[in-house]
């Protein structure tokens, strides 16, 4: 008799256990990243829907984010049209030092092409959703907006400097 309460005791924690992660919110807690490299452009001909030459637009980077500490990103999306300020569809990485990573889709609205003038800091507004990741962040949410400046070097420029700042929250 003893043994079999026993086991149900045991049995019940478990499920108890079991079921608090399973219905437990995460706690939402600021983020923020700062992150300085290059933004470039490179052919896509699944773009030319978004832009007649098939350009799309990824960056690199590294800085510092709050959960993650020293980190790299890339990211791309569709370079917009001449005459568009718009910009959506993009995925962005961020790796932290141990490997763990946070996915995030963003868009957001930068100047037109005629408006960007050569050896001139331009910026655009980001707007970000956490959609995931791997190790800690796997079933991360959250979201948030920020800035990214590009020194602008003309359009035959391999590569421009850039910088990013974002802030939002985080669940994970």
């Amino acid at each position: 008799m003893r043994k079999t309460l026993a086991l149900l005791a045991v049995v019940g924690l478990i499920l108890v256990g079991l079921a608090a992660p399973a219905g437990a919110e995460f706690d939402e807690r600021p983020y923020k990243a700062t992150m300085s490299g290059e933004v470039f452009w490179m052919p896509d001909p699944d773009c030319l829907a978004v832009n007649p030459w098939g350009i799309s637009t990824h960056s690199s980077a590294s800085g510092n984010a709050t959960h993650l500490g020293n980190v790299t990103m890339s990211s791309g999306h569709c370079t917009p049209a001449a005459d568009s300020t718009i910009y959506a569809g993009g995925e962005m990485v961020i790796t932290a030092a141990n490997g763990d990573q946070l996915y995030f889709d963003y868009g957001g609205t930068c100047p037109t092409l005629d408006q960007l003038v050569v050896g001139e800091t331009f910026s655009c507004t980001v707007d970000f959703d956490v959609v995931g990741g791997t190790g800690r962040f796997i079933r991360a949410e959250g979201s948030g907006n920020g800035l990214v400046y590009v020194d602008f070097l003309g359009l035959g420029a391999p590569s421009m400097p850039a910088w990013w700042v974002f802030e939002g929250t985080i669940g994970y």
